[in-house]
């Protein structure tokens, strides 16, 4: 059975380095998961800071 996850997430400007750090640590970190399949995080573009993920 697949699951799809889609996460909605808009870090306070303050905090977006450490959010994009944040990210990439657990990118790393679930791609050793058993079942898991992939991630794709759309990041912003524009004026908007609103960061999709999709898994």
């Amino acid at each position: 059975m697949s699951v799809v996850s889609y996460l909605r997430l808009t870090p306070k400007q303050e905090f977006v380095e450490e959010f994009q750090r944040y990210l990439e640590e657990l990118s790393l970190l679930v791609h050793h998961q058993k079942g898991f399949i992939d991630v794709e995080v759309l990041c912003p573009e524009g004026n908007t800071t609103d960061y999709v993920l999709l898994s």
